[in-house]
């Protein structure tokens, strides 16, 4: 009889150089690896993996190697993207009637609330299986009041070097957006924003770090140009070196046009650095951004409210230079090792 395995992984579990539709890794692997990767540390499973990554190339593969380990496997941890949820969720639940083994799934984002509305299969299937967690309590909220049952909460954290640099003189106001450089992250509605206030005479600097998306690139050229006088682009920074990073700046704007967000890593990475966020209001944002104390949240898709958060700062800056021990503070929350002994209560 084949040995079992006691803890099996199935997410996108991509190597840091990976591409992924013409990006680097994103908080989509990070957080599957890091998840995984602390459950395997701090709890000597013997544990596999099995990475959907790039499964177009060679499907028959993937499929073959997902049977074989799922079949050894005494609990299943699927991580799945918005769009492979629709596979991996009913599959892997038809064969946990089949092989007997607990099954649980870690979400990044919101949007399943969405299928749910979509498509009432989504609550059935989530009823059963062992497990649900989710990156925010207004997710926990959301899918209890949609009569889900066993849902769990696991913020967002991660494992990171030691943060060197976490003082700033005010009104510095150097801003960094530090994201997925697609449109929907919201930089253009950002700049259009902070330029009215260029134009009013304000000394300011924007730098933009993250991987560009393909289908963006010419797009984000223009925008620099456009801009260059206040805009300006870094480059890709590993998930480890973000806060120091970030650290070095007066604030991050996280001006998201993605209403389904969940725990963005970027936030925490901005917490650890001790920077305040401004940020756009996404359905967890008030779960995970207290507003006045770790950052300022304007009206979702509402860009005078924008316009008058960025006034604000600059006519108070020392009120934001105030927050960064509360970031710090926050930051304290989402130690790695309490956050994934909760979660091994539950699985074990």
């Amino acid at each position: 009889m084949a040995k079992k395995i006691d803890l099996l992984g199935i997410g996108s579990f991509c190597d840091e150089n990976d591409l992924r539709g013409g990006l680097k890794r994103g908080g989509q692997s990070i957080r599957t690896i890091q998840v995984f990767s602390l459950l395997e540390k701090n709890f000597n499973y013997s544990s596999a993996v099995v990475s959907y990554e790039n499964w177009r190339k060679n499907p028959f593969r993937v499929f073959v190697t997902f049977l074989k380990s799922i079949k050894k496997a005494k609990r299943v941890i699927i991580f799945p993207a918005s769009n492979a949820v629709r596979i991996l969720l009913p599959i892997s639940i038809f064969f946990k009637n089949v092989f007997k083994y607990k099954l649980y799934y870690v979400l990044i984002g919101g949007s399943i609330t969405e299928l749910i509305k979509e498509n009432k299969k989504y609550k059935k299937w989530l009823n059963r299986i062992d497990g649900t967690f989710v990156q925010t309590k207004t997710m926990v909220s959301k899918l209890e009041e949609a009569n889900v049952r066993n849902v769990f909460l696991l913020p967002n954290f991660k494992v990171y070097d030691e943060v060197k640099n976490q003082t700033l003189a005010v009104n510095s106001f150097k801003f960094i957006f530090f994201s997925r450089v697609v449109k929907g992250k919201g930089i253009e509605e950002a700049a259009n924003a902070f330029n009215y206030f260029y134009e009013k005479g304000h000394k300011f600097s924007i730098d933009i770090y993250g991987p560009i998306a393909d289908e963006y690139s010419n797009k984000f050229s223009s925008l620099l140009k456009k801009y260059r006088k206040f805009l300006s682009y870094k480059g890709e920074v590993g998930s480890k070196e973000a806060p120091n990073i970030i650290s070095s700046y007066f604030m991050q704007i996280f001006p998201t046009k993605y209403y389904t967000e969940g725990f963005p890593g970027s936030i925490l990475d901005s917490f650890y650095a001790g920077v305040p966020i401004l940020a756009s209001r996404w359905e967890s944002a008030d779960s995970v951004i207290e507003n006045l104390k770790t950052g300022l949240i304007y009206n979702f898709d509402d860009y005078s409210d924008m316009r008058e958060k960025i006034e604000f700062i600059f006519n108070n800056p020392e009120i934001i230079n105030n927050m960064r021990k509360k970031c710090l503070k926050e930051a304290k929350k989402y130690n790695p090792s309490k956050i994934i002994n909760g979660m091994y209560k539950i699985i074990e």
